[in-house]
Order: structure tokens, then C-alpha cells, then sequence
């Protein structure tokens, strides 16, 4: 399963935050004024202070239990948290998210789907729903989630992506290519990938693309050369895990457990 892609937003801002100077202050004030907030966080702001102090406590708690991997405790604070209030798209994310580390998929799945519904612009949480396609071997949607989020991101970037962006869309890609595979439509994948062939690629794309179609060629050892470069590369295993996991997911690549590390190839 891919990891640290399950992105958690957070109203933690509306409740505590840092201290600003009275003119900074005033000058945030104004700038927000300026912004539509989302209904979500309106109807938030109207629960009383006692009511959004506790919901904050609840979230931030789940949030901390998440990454120390206690998921049943996060889970069990997250509950408590919607009680108070349920229309927070980032809490659905991340009760998505720790039904993701039990590989309960239907259950993520709805969690990502109520938090989506709320927050339909967000390409975190259109990522994490179409990872449940992936994951469940639902090629044609996961083609038709993954390529709406690459064409989104595209857009939202207007020619020039960050890193985080370039490297969602390019990993959004990587799995469109591979459920082109798995339906049979390899001139499909192919064109997808050659179209995004680059010799100075920022992202590991281009090396496990190249891979994932040697595989299915049943060429391992160029496929285990190209995994060897990007490891290369990107300076480390740790820094293709996404990439790397997918492979796993997908059934290219075997994962050991119980403290052994990962096999690539035969090397």
C-alpha cells in the first residue's frame, strides 16, 4: 500500500494558532475577508468555543495516534470528534485513512467519499478515492478518478507544478498506466508512458514506467535494472517507497514481512 499519501487536512487553525503582531493581525483580518470560506468551516465556527475546543482536541489527538501508528486509538478519537461535529472533510481523510492500514477498502472507500463530498475540489482526498479503485482492482475507475485528478492538478497548476503537485500527478499517472495494463490496453499504457518520457525526469516516472512495461514484457532483469537506477537516482529505497509500494500492490514486485526488508528482482 502506498504510504504517507493519505493527507489529513485540519480546521486546528480556526480554533489555536500562532500569535501575530496587532498589525499582522489586522492585516490577516482583512485578507480573509476577502476569501469565500467553505460552508463546512462557517457552520464550524458557529458551534460554541467549548464545543470547538473539544473538537480540536479529539482531531489532534486522532491525528498524533495516526502517526504513531495506535489506529484504534485514532479511530476511537475520531468517533468522539464527530459527534461534536461531522462536516469536516479532513476528519472523513483520516478515518479513511485508518480503515486504509486495516485494508478495510470498502469502509476507506466511504470515508473517502463523504470527505470528497464536502470538499469536492480537493486533489488529496480525489487521489486517496481512486487509490481504492487501484487497490480493489477497479481499473476502469480507477483510470477515469486518476486521469480527472491529473487533468485538476494540471489545471490548478497553470504550466508550472511545485514538487508535492508534480509528484501526485506523475505517481496518478503511473497507476493509470498500470490499469491500462491490467485491462489488456497496452498501446494505451505505452503511449501514456512515452508521452511522459523525460531524460531529466524529477520524478521517479520515467524509470518505474519503463519497468512496469518490462515486466509485462516478462523482461525482469531490465525491469530490476530500472527499479536499481531510480533507487539510485532519488537516493534511496525510502525516497521511491510510493512508487515501489505500487509495484508490490500491483503484483510486479514480491514484499517479505515480519522485519525482512523488500526484494527487488533478484539482486
Amino acid at each position: 500500500m502506498t504510504r504517507n499519501l493519505f493527507l489529513s487536512l485540519t480546521l486546528l487553525g480556526a480554533i489555536q494558532g500562532p500569535v501575530l503582531a496587532q498589525d499582522e493581525a489586522l492585516e490577516q483580518e482583512e485578507a480573509l475577508k476577502k476569501v469565500e470560506m467553505p460552508g463546512y468551516m462557517n457552520r464550524f465556527s458557529n458551534l460554541t468555543e467549548a464545543k470547538r475546543q473539544a473538537y480540536g482536541q479529539h482531531k489532534l489527538k486522532a491525528e498524533q495516534f495516526f502517526r504513531q501508528k495506535r489506529t484504534f486509538e485514532a479511530l476511537d478519537e475520531i468517533y468522539q470528534a464527530v459527534a461534536i461535529f461531522d462536516e469536516d472533510p479532513g476528519l472523513w481523510n483520516l478515518k479513511g485513512s485508518c480503515h486504509v492500514e486495516f485494508r478495510s477498502f470498502n469502509k476507506a472507500r466511504e470515508a473517502f467519499q463523504r470527505a470528497l463530498a464536502i470538499d469536492e475540489k480537493n486533489t488529496g482526498i480525489l487521489f486517496n478515492l481512486a487509490e481504492m479503485d487501484f487497490v480493489t482492482k477497479e481499473w476502469k475507475a480507477c483510470i477515469e478518478k486518476m486521469q480527472t485528478l491529473a487533468k485538476r492538478l494540471e489545471e490548478n497548476a497553470d504550466g508550472e507544478m511545485d514538487e508535492p503537485t508534480l509528484n501526485l500527478h506523475h505517481l496518478a499517472l503511473f497507476k493509470t498506466l498500470l490499469a491500462h495494463l491490467k485491462l489488456g490496453q497496452d498501446a494505451e499504457a505505452r503511449e501514456l508512458a512515452e508521452a511522459n518520457w523525460e531524460d531529466w525526469d524529477d520524478t521517479p516516472f520515467t524509470y518505474y514506467s519503463k519497468a512496469a512495461l518490462a515486466y509485462h514484457e516478462n523482461d525482469d532483469e531490465a525491469a530490476n535494472q530500472w527499479i536499481m537506477s531510480a533507487v539510485r537516482v532519488f537516493g534511496g529505497l525510502n525516497a521511491v517507497a510510493n512508487w515501489q509500494d505500487t509495484l508490490i500492490e500491483f503484483g510486479y514486485v514480491k514484499s517479505f514481512y515480519g522485519g525482512e526488508e523488500e526484494e527487488i528482482g533478484n539482486e
